[in-house]
């Protein structure tokens, strides 16, 4: 697929009135074969602009053996709605969403959503399940474990299907 790459300046002024300026490479979802329909999952292609992303962010970090501020951009164009399953941020990251960014539900058609929707150990924090008694819990929607320095920003929205969980919960054996 095709592999597109803007660099975009930005400016910004520091606190102390100086102005600063900062490379930030950025990088677009449908460039790594994400549509934005709505109905085609498009979580590969998402995975695959983050995972980037993190490469790209590591081997900057290696040349400048510094923490740095977020440099690498995984943009989600406006006017489209991406499906996924969850997705793992990575430490250093901007995730700037324009469009929609819509999580799989088990009634989005032509997905495996006990695949799709991993199973994991509550964090420590979360302490014991009260989900059935069951230990294991679904991964949040957007999760990052040891990572530093994620910004979420942008005009869209990010839909975790919250309704159709609350639903799922509500109805589920006892």
């Amino acid at each position: 697929f095709r592999w597109t790459w803007l660099w975009m300046l930005i400016q910004y002024a520091s606190s102390g009135g100086v102005e600063d300026t900062e490379a930030r490479l950025i990088l677009d979802v449908t460039d790594f074969g994400a549509i934005g329909d709505g109905i085609q999952e498009d979580t590969l292609a998402i995975r695959e602009a983050l995972s980037q992303a993190t490469l790209l962010t590591r081997s900057q970090e290696e040349e400048t053996f510094t923490q740095r501020s977020p440099s690498v951009t995984v943009y989600f164009p406006k006017d489209r709605v991406f499906v996924s399953a969850p997705l793992n941020l990575s430490s250093n990251v901007i995730l700037h969403v324009d469009g929609t960014l819509r999580a799989i539900t088990n009634a989005t058609s032509g997905i495996d959503f006990d695949e799709s929707w991993p199973q994991l150990p509550p964090l420590p924090s979360y302490g014991n399940s009260e989900d059935n008694n069951r230990y294991l819990q679904y991964q949040a929607f957007l999760y990052a474990s040891e990572a530093t320095n994620i910004v979420i920003q942008g005009e869209g929205t990010i839909d975790t299907q919250g309704a159709w969980w609350w639903d799922a919960f509500r109805n589920r054996p006892s």
